[in-house]
């Protein structure tokens, strides 16, 4: 039997009107994909310009992604989470260091791994809105994604431990799902293949949750309607539920593997905001979050882009959704009495939308109005139905839809560049200021002077890790108290902490020198890159002998519990408030006979989290007048630089009668608990 020849091999004589069809195909085709490349190109060059803008800098939480890909290209086991947590699947680190692997480690390679994802996600866009309304809606919704407003531009590029990413696993399984409804319901390839790509979601970040429940309730209203009507049976149904369900679990199995084995630490992620505080979630959603996501406010602030900003956006975006209310009501009541049969795939990204919104603000991340990247996936949908009603008014009048189109381009990019590009100021500190842009300064200065390790805060610590590929490690200092990498924090002796040199900001510097000073310790000091460095830290230890407890001749506390058990000097026993933190609670020591002082100890022991929040030292002298050694306003800048649960004073030397501690803070639940109280004495007074 011999086959016929395709048009155009030797031999064939191609019919000239074949022909031509083939040709005019082929040249859409050419021409569809031409225009989806410019737009990648187009998407390209704007995200470029905004890591340009911002010299290409990243912050503590993208320097760990980076240190995770770090370690993985060194041969370190594949982490299943982000550091430090047990959500956020580890993809973005393992592409990160398949990226340092290729190009080499810096932050530039680290923010080609967000970045890449995102331009492959205009690529899905343009098939994803084609699927639901054709190659007009498949061009405008990828448009629009590729010149979005700020906040999606930003998080373009941001290895945040899987944002953007999401995003992708998102829309692909939404593609799967808009070609499943148009299939018959027995088939199981779409089935699989959605299931398989949210299982992967739930393991890099449990937002995939805006995405799965209106697909499996889609899902679950067209098998239903199928049954009812005799196109697929009970068999059938069951064996679509089990493929369904087996796909996901493997495409999660990381997630489920690290939590089997540790008793399911990730679930505690997911909660309800306490009713009290919904209706300020909903209140942000709509005076700021939403507003951020359309383009007329940047993340972290309450003023406008421009002028009527909200107003404007809140014109064109609820316009758009009573249009499209409007133009699918009858599709909407068919939906709403469980059938698809007549309903075409836009209503799932109409159902889509508002839940986004619903999550996010009965969720406990209803808080970040200011800052709503965990509505970020709501672009998904939000581009699909803009898309789908600019054709839709475009079938009406084309003069129209194209000023509909340059209006949400133009706001877009007004959200971009008016007053200035909408690149994000860096995280904050202390007392309002940032962590430098430029670390080139404080990296030399401390391999200049051979610091390898250096107390900071988390902001600025892990991103000088990553800069130095880990040359310089740290611990962490002052709130946020977080740590990602426990090895960073491992000291032979915790007291060690205070000779590790700080890096403070100005405001820290002014805080803390004090508080140094007033424990007794020496330093040297020099500043870089806007920072200030304490280096060199001393302490004179041999100024005097611990007192014996035979110098004391009664100790009086709060309470009723036995205060000689805080003076017994085993750090096994305490004593205790036995009530919450309270102030004007107190613990007093007194002495057989005056004794000169010169540090006074107090240590909580295995009970450092009963340290008081609080704390006045108060010294009665010979004379009998009062002193006070410590106030609470020191007491504060000491135990931060403390962060162990223990404090050694030094004091100027003074004969006292007795010592006093007064609780001035409070806890809601905490005792205040002491382990052991102890002093010293000049050596003279021994003799």
């Amino acid at each position: 039997m011999e086959f016929p020849r395709r048009a155009g091999e030797r031999g064939v004589r191609l019919d000239p009107i074949e022909g031509g069809a083939v040709a005019t195909k082929t040249r859409r085709r050419l021409a569809e994909w031409g225009f989806v490349v410019a737009l990648i190109v187009i998407a390209a060059l704007l995200r470029w310009d905004f890591m340009r803008g911002g010299n290409y800098v990243i912050d503590a939480d993208e320097a760990i992604v980076g240190l995770m890909g770090k370690h993985i290209l060194e041969g370190q086991p594949i982490p299943t989470f982000y550091y430090g947590q047990h959500y956020m699947g580890s993809l973005e680190g393992i592409c990160a260091s398949l990226m340092f692997g290729a190009f080499g480690i810096s932050s530039v390679t680290l923010q080609l791994v967000p970045l890449s994802f995102s331009l492959l996600l205009v690529y899905l866009m343009y098939v994803l809105g084609r699927a639901v309304g054709g190659i007009a809606v498949g061009r405008i919704t990828a448009l629009l994604y590729a010149v979005p407003p700020a906040s999606l531009v930003v998080w373009s590029f941001k290895a945040r431990g899987g944002f953007i990413e999401l995003l992708v696993l998102g829309a692909l399984a939404m593609l799967f799902t808009v070609r499943w409804l148009k299939k018959p319901t027995s088939n199981l390839l779409y089935p699989s293949l959605i299931w398989l790509t949210l299982g992967v979601g739930w393991w890099v970040n449990n937002q995939i949750i805006y995405f799965l429940f209106p697909i499996g309730v889609f899902g679950a209203i067209k098998s239903l309607s199928t049954i009812r009507a005799g196109r697929l049976s009970m068999k059938q149904a069951t064996t679509l539920a089990v493929v369904s369900i087996v796909a996901f679990f493997v495409g999660s199995s990381p997630y489920w593997i690290y939590n089997i084995k540790r008793g399911f630490p990730s679930l505690g992620m997911f909660g309800f905001a306490p009713l009290s505080d919904m209706g300020e979630h909903f209140s942000g959603l709509f005076a700021n979050a939403l507003p951020i996501i359309f383009g007329a406010m940047r993340m972290w602030t309450d003023t406008p882009v421009y002028a009527l900003a909200p107003y404007l956006v809140w014109l064109v975006y609820g316009g758009l959704a009573v249009l499209i209310v409007m133009a699918r009501r009858r599709q909407l009541r068919e939906l709403c009495k469980g059938s698809l049969d007549r309903i075409e795939t836009l209503e799932l990204f109409i159902v889509f939308v508002p839940f986004c919104c619903l999550v996010f603000a009965v969720s406990s991340f209803g808080w970040l109005s200011q800052a709503p990247r965990y509505l970020l996936p709501m672009y998904v949908g939000l581009f699909v139905l803009c898309g789908w009603a600019v054709r839709y008014i475009g079938r009406s009048s084309r003069v129209a839809a194209g000023g509909l189109l340059a209006v949400l381009l133009g706001l877009n990019l007004a959200s971009c560049y008016v007053g200035g590009r909408a690149v994000p100021g860096e995280p904050i500190v202390f007392d309002g200021q940032r962590v430098s842009r430029d670390h080139s300064e404080i990296v030399g200065l401390l391999e200049k002077l051979g610091v390898t390790r250096i107390r900071t805060n988390y902001w600025i610590g892990y991103r000088i890790a990553f800069e130095t590929n880990e040359r310089v490690t740290f611990l962490v200092f002052e709130a946020p108290k977080q740590v990602r990498i426990p090895d960073y924090e491992n000291l032979a002796d915790p007291r060690d902490r205070f000779l590790i040199p700080l890096l403070l900001v100005p405001a820290e510097r002014d805080r803390y020198v004090p508080a140094l000073i007033k424990l007794g310790y020496s330093f040297k000091e020099a500043t870089a890159s806007g920072y200030h460095l304490l280096y060199d830290i001393k302490h004179d230890t041999s100024g005097g002998v611990d007192l014996p407890v035979t110098a004391i001749k009664d100790v009086r506390a709060w309470g009723n519990n036995d205060p000689k058990t805080g003076i017994d000097g085993d750090l096994s026993t305490r004593w205790g408030t036995g009530g919450h933190q309270r102030d004007g609670q107190s613990f007093v020591v007194e002495f057989v006979a005056p004794t000169m002082i010169s540090q006074i100890g107090y240590d909580s022991g295995s009970w450092s989290q009963d340290f008081p929040r609080g704390l006045r030292i108060d010294v009665q002298r010979d004379d009998g007048s009062v002193v006070t050694v410590l106030n609470p306003d020191e007491y504060g800048q000491v135990m931060a630089l403390s962060e162990v649960g223990e404090l050694r004073l030094p004091i100027s030397p003074v004969k006292a009668r007795s010592v006093s501690l007064v609780q001035t803070g409070y806890h809601p639940i905490l005792d205040w608990s002491i382990a052991e109280i102890g002093f010293v004495t000049p050596r003279k007074e021994t003799r």
